[in-house]
């Protein structure tokens, strides 16, 4: 009974062998055949039946096929290497003269403490291989393509910003400047002008960017009073000039310090005011905050804006939010945009965590609420910092300030505004100019923009640090608005950046913090 149970076994497990994908070889102690499958023998080009292969001796088979391998030696070196140490051995790679690819596993034979031979297995990998070999093409064409668009999105960025950074910059020096009474409305207009246009850039900048997935949301401390102040502060005369009432209805058990990213979320309001507006002719824009959930370390908040406006036809809602779409064609005829603000304000408020949702009836207005959840800070100290600066040009007085930067109306900008503030400016055309003058003068800061000829802001940065073991503050002030190009500056030992188009106020703050000049 016990020699029919054991021939039994011995069936099924030659009929398993016999059906595997692998090629199996199993050899007794002295290294015998005593069981192979017919796909070993395929993968060797064995041109026999396996049954007469049973009991042959395989201690020179390596030998007689290590030609089929790329590196005959370290074949037969490995196989040595294998059964002078017993121990199971897995997914060994072997690389064939004819392309292919095997892999191959090796496990010991021993009960009861007593060595009995050898299993061997072979697997033919070569398309797996292949399919690894496409996948890394296409990973590393991926990674290409999106170091180009990087690339060409930071140069698109710097194209567009420098000079619009002239125009913004000359607009704010006409501000103070002496006006007749009849300029004071070409001067509004054009600042209306010019604001209109930098949000159209940074839509398509930023639509661009969240499609080549380099948007990153930050992480900072901030308070909502500041941020609903902006808006209003921003969309107030809009509102007024279309007899609007904007109202903003805050929420005063919300944390008075949050960390987030303010920029954002000021972006994805403002748009959505900015619009509640652009499609409301009578009544109220409302804008609000209100505290939905809490515990000790986050607040879960809901942010509206509602009008009273045109409203939008519920088989449309669904459109709204799509790249380059309006509710209709005569909409965009109307009252204009580029179809973006929605799309991007929708993909930011989900970066966030969030879901922006509409409820809208035509004619009747519309309300957009997104709901996110936000930590509490505990860097109270921002209440005092977070405070609007007050420009005091006598802080600056005397301070020598060299301005690298190669556009000649970018130069007169900066020159005029920093003039303003008492200080002595000196101005160099690109990087080998600017250390050419370091070379031979002092100065207390640098204003360096990032791209120019010659010798761009990153590489007169590194030699100003590692060749000139110079610790003069510098601070890019630069059109490259991509998160990339900005960390590019600061690994190359910049302290502290500032975007074009800048605000004074935002340079102002800059320049003091890295002189360690007190604010107040």
């Amino acid at each position: 009974m016990e020699l029919k149970d054991n021939q039994l076994s011995n069936s099924r497990l030659s009929a398993l062998v016999s059906n595997l994908n692998a090629g199996v070889l199993v050899e007794d102690e002295h290294r015998i055949i005593a069981l192979i499958n017919h796909q070993f023998c395929t993968l060797f080009g064995i041109p026999v039946d396996p049954a007469f292969l049973i009991g042959t001796d395989c201690s020179q088979s390596a030998e007689q096929s290590k030609d089929m391998f790329i590196d005959p030696v370290s074949f037969i070196e490995r196989i040595d290497e294998i059964l002078s140490k017993h121990e199971i051995c897995l997914n060994d790679e072997l690389d064939l003269v004819d392309g292919r690819v095997f892999e191959r596993d090796y496990v010991p034979i021993i009960a009861e403490g007593i060595f009995l031979g050898n299993l061997w297995q072979y697997r033919d990998i070569t398309q797996r291989k292949q399919n690894e070999r496409l996948l890394e093409l296409a990973r590393l064409a991926a990674e290409n393509a999106n170091r180009a668009k990087s690339a060409f999105l930071a140069n698109m960025s710097h194209e567009i910003r420098t000079p619009l950074n002239a125009v913004h910059g000359i607009v704010r020096l006409l501000a103070e400047a002496p006006r007749l009474p009849e300029q004071e409305d070409l001067h509004d207009r054009l600042i209306s002008s010019s604001e209109s246009l930098l949000t159209i850039i940074n839509d398509i900048l930023d639509f661009s960017k969240i499609e080549a997935g380099l948007l990153t949301i930050e992480k900072t401390s901030f308070t909502l009073a500041d941020v609903f102040n902006r808006i209003i502060s921003s969309m107030e005369i809009k509102a007024t000039q279309k007899s609007l009432r904007l109202v903003h209805l805050p929420d005063s058990s919300v944390a008075k310090v949050l960390e987030g990213d303010p920029v954002r979320l000021g972006q994805i309001l403002l748009n959505l005011v900015n619009n509640a507006i652009k499609f409301t002719d009578q009544g109220y824009v409302e804008i609000s905050y209100q505290l939905v959930a809490e515990n000790a370390q986050t607040n879960t908040i809901r942010f509206s804006v509602t009008d009273t406006g045109i409203g939008i036809e519920k088989s449309r809602i669904g459109k709204i939010f799509e790249s380059y779409q309006q509710e209709n064609q005569s909409t965009t005829r109307q009252y204009g945009g580029t179809g973006l603000g929605l799309s991007i304000s929708r993909q930011l408020v989900e970066l966030m965590g969030g879901k922006l949702l509409v409820e809208s009836e035509k004619n009747k207005g519309s309300s957009f609420h997104f709901t996110l959840v936000l930590n509490q800070s505990i860097d109270n100290s921002y209440l005092e910092r977070g405070k609007e600066t007050v420009i005091d040009p006598e802080k600056l007085r005397g301070c020598k300030v060299l301005v690298v930067e190669d556009n000649e109306m970018n130069q007169y900008v900066a020159k005029s505004i920093l003039r303003k503030w008492n200080m002595e400016v000196f101005q160099a055309r690109n990087g080998q100019k600017a250390i050419d003058f370091l070379s031979h003068h002092e100065c207390d800061i640098i204003l360096m923009d990032k791209q120019m000829p010659i010798m761009n802001g990153v590489e007169a940065t590194l030699f100003i640090r590692q060749t000139m073991k110079s610790d003069i503050p510098i601070i890019a002030l630069t059109a490259d608005a991509v998160i990339e190009m900005v960390q590019e500056c600061l690994a190359a030992g910049m302290n502290d950046f500032v975007t074009k188009p800048f605000e004074p106020g935002v340079l102002y703050s800059k320049i003091l913090e890295v002189l360690k000049i007190p604010i107040k």
